[in-house]
């Protein structure tokens, strides 16, 4: 075996390992290959506060993606300074277009402060 076969799995394994984790998410419900609407929680908790924050991700047949669905931006979407649950919805439809929504549920801990417009009371 010669080095260029040896480089050529060694890059492989690490394509194949990077790879693996696009994969996966910490709660993954079976995926449908032409159509999936689901919700599953991300950070279960026996509680749900009062204010719901959402922020999204999408991707156009796996060449374009944009967005932002981390889950300060839901908090900070919703005036969440107290987060008590999380979960996510994933929207897709073949390969034609994807969406991840974070949802965090959580409260205002500035009893002073004014919530945001776009915050949901649960």
């Amino acid at each position: 075996m010669n080095v260029s076969n040896v480089s050529k799995i060694l890059a492989a394994g690490l394509a194949i390992s990077f790879l693996a984790g696009c994969a996966m998410t910490p709660v993954a419900p079976p995926r449908g290959i032409m159509f999936t609407d689901q919700k599953a929680p991300l950070f279960p908790a026996s509680e749900t506060g009062s204010l719901k924050g959402s922020a999204s991700a999408h991707n156009i047949m796996f060449m374009a993606g944009w967005g932002d669905c981390s889950i300060q931006t839901a908090a900070t979407n919703a005036g969440i300074t107290k987060i008590k649950n999380i979960d996510y919805e994933l929207s897709n439809y073949f390969i034609f277009y994807q969406k991840f929504t974070v949802n965090v549920y959580g409260e205002n801990g500035d009893a002073g402060q004014q919530q945001p417009k776009n915050s949901k009371a649960r």
